[in-house]
């Protein structure tokens, strides 16, 4: 990972246009990610929002977003987790984008687990497993184990009211 992130870095720092930084920085926060280097992680999706956001590319900037709510969320910071993952969600509605819209609910969902609202937490899972499932997306293990476990967590604190929440 060391030597992918030392590449991922040089490309970053070297790219010709923005559109290429974003993405060389997207790379390189999630090489760092990889390696629990959460703060470096995020500083690199930040300067990749940066980028994306001078060229004014909507959907490389709800990616940054996106990714941005995932680590925040990681370290504990739900306040900014909660900042980004809405604006990757208006984002997803103005593009149209099934897989941003289902990221975003992820986030959403764990959140509401974080703040024992299971009911939410459940219903914004069952939506993010609907929309990921129609776009054909396949999350990572990391992502996968984090909604096994609002899943999990949610039908153990709602009981028999579980498959009523997943159903509304």
């Amino acid at each position: 990972i060391a030597g992918a992130i030392a590449m991922a870095r040089t490309g970053a720092e070297t790219a010709n246009a923005d559109q290429g930084a974003s993405r060389w920085y997207r790379a390189l926060g999630t090489f760092l990610g990889r390696e629990d280097r959460l703060p470096d992680a995020i500083a690199a999706f930040e300067a990749g929002l940066a980028a994306a956001e001078r060229v004014g590319e909507p959907t490389s900037m709800a990616v940054a977003h996106n990714d941005l709510a995932e680590y925040h969320l990681r370290t504990g910071d739900n306040q900014a987790a909660a900042h980004h993952q809405l604006e990757t969600l208006e984002v997803a509605a103005e593009i149209g984008s099934l897989v941003l819209a289902g990221f975003s609910c992820l986030v959403a969902a764990r959140l509401a687990a974080d703040g024992d609202e299971w009911a939410g937490a459940t219903y914004l899972q069952a939506a993010a497993d609907r929309l990921l499932e129609a776009s054909g997306h396949r999350l990572d293990d990391r992502i996968s184990e984090a909604a096994a476990r609002v899943r999990t967590d949610a039908e153990t604190h709602l009981g028999d009211a579980y498959a009523a929440a997943v159903d509304r």
